[in-house]
C-alpha cells in the first residue's frame, strides 16, 4: 500500500449512501471501521474474532455482518481473506491523482525556474551591452569636449560686430569645457593683455581709466547671464566690446596724402642744372599737422 494516501480516504457521500441503504445504524458504523482498517492495513483475515475486534461487535453479530457487507458491494470474501475491490479502486484513483498533481507541480516549478533563468541572463546581457556602449562612447566624447573647449578660446578673441545680447549666449560645447570657469563678476583683466588683443586686431591701445570704465559696463551687460566661462572667453569678448564701442585704429607710420602732396614737389623735382634732387630745406609744421587732421589722427 502507498503510505502517501494511507492517512486519508476519499468519501463519496452519494455512492456510500446508495451502498448502506439497507444497513442498520450499527452495521453502518461497523462497515466504516472495517473499511478504515482495510484502507490502512490491506486485506483482512476471514476470521470472526478478528473482524469482531475491528468492528467492536460480538462474534455472533459478525457472522451476519459479513454477508450484509458482501451483498452491499463493499467487500469480497475469498481464499480466507476479506478484500474490497471498491476500496482498491478508490486508492488507485487517489494515488494517481496525487502523482498527477505532483508532476504538474514539478513541471510548473521547472517552467518558473526556466523563466527566472532566462530573465536573469537577459538582464546580464543588457547590462554588459550598456557597459560596452558606455566605454565605446567615452573616448570620442572626451575628445570632442576638448576640441570644443579649444575652439571656444580661439573664438573668444574675434571681434564682434555689436555687443548685442547674442554675445551672452554660451558657445557650443561651453558646458563641456573642463577648464576652470569664472563668473563675469570676478573677471579682472590685465591692461597689457587687453592691449595685446587690441593691437593684434589693428586697434589702438587704451589706458587704465578707459578700461575700468568699459569693464564696469561690460560686467553690467554680461551679468544678466549667470553662466561661468573661462577667463580667455571673457577677455576675447571684452576686447571686442572695446573695439565696438570705441572704434579706432593705430596711427600709420606712412605720411598722409596732404604731407606727400606738400613736399613731393621739393623732393622729386630736380634743380636746374643738377642731376640729383635737392633736399627739403624747411619743415612745414602746419602742413604736417593739417595732414594728420585730414586723416583723422588728430
Amino acid at each position: 500500500m502507498n503510505s502517501d494516501v494511507g492517512i486519508w480516504m476519499p468519501l463519496y457521500i452519494g455512492d456510500m449512501l446508495a451502498k448502506v441503504t439497507r444497513l442498520t445504524t450499527e452495521q453502518v458504523g461497523a462497515a466504516n471501521l472495517l473499511m478504515w482498517d482495510y484502507w490502512r492495513n490491506g486485506s483482512i483475515p476471514d476470521d470472526n474474532q478478528t473482524v469482531a475486534n475491528i468492528t467492536r461487535l460480538s462474534v455472533a453479530k459478525v457472522k451476519g455482518l459479513k454477508q450484509v457487507l458482501v451483498n452491499a458491494g463493499l467487500f469480497v470474501i475469498a481464499d480466507g481473506m476479506i478484500t474490497s475491490t471498491y476500496l482498491d479502486d478508490l486508492k488507485t484513483q487517489a494515488t494517481d491523482n496525487k502523482a498527477s498533481k505532483s508532476d504538474k507541480a514539478k513541471k510548473a516549478a521547472e517552467v518558473r525556474w526556466e523563466n527566472e533563468r532566462k530573465a536573469k541572463e537577459l538582464a546580464e546581457q543588457q547590462a554588459l551591452h550598456e557597459h560596452h556602449s558606455s566605454n565605446a562612447n567615452a573616448m570620442p566624447e572626451h575628445m570632442q569636449n576638448e576640441c570644443l573647449g579649444i575652439a571656444q578660446d580661439m573664438l573668444g578673441g574675434c571681434p564682434s560686430p555689436s555687443p548685442s545680447s547674442n554675445n551672452n549666449n554660451p558657445p557650443q560645447g561651453a558646458s563641456a569645457d573642463t577648464r576652470e570657469k569664472i563668473l563675469v563678476d570676478t573677471f579682472a583683466p590685465n591692461l597689457a593683455d587687453v592691449n595685446v588683443r587690441l593691437k593684434s586686431s589693428g586697434h589702438k591701445e587704451i589706458d587704465a581709466t578707459l578700461m575700468l570704465k568699459e569693464l564696469a559696463r561690460f560686467k553690467d551687460e554680461y551679468s544678466k547671464n549667470s553662466i561661468a566661462y573661462p577667463e580667455n572667453w571673457y577677455l576675447g569678448r571684452f576686447s571686442s566690446w572695446i573695439m565696438t564701442n570705441h572704434p579706432s585704429r593705430q596711427p600709420s607710420s606712412k605720411p598722409s596724402r596732404a604731407i606727400q602732396a606738400k613736399t613731393s614737389g621739393a623732393v622729386n623735382q630736380n634743380w636746374p642744372g643738377h642731376d640729383t634732387p635737392q633736399p627739403i630745406q624747411d619743415f612745414d609744421e602746419e602742413a604736417w599737422q593739417a595732414g594728420f587732421a585730414e586723416d583723422g589722427l588728430l
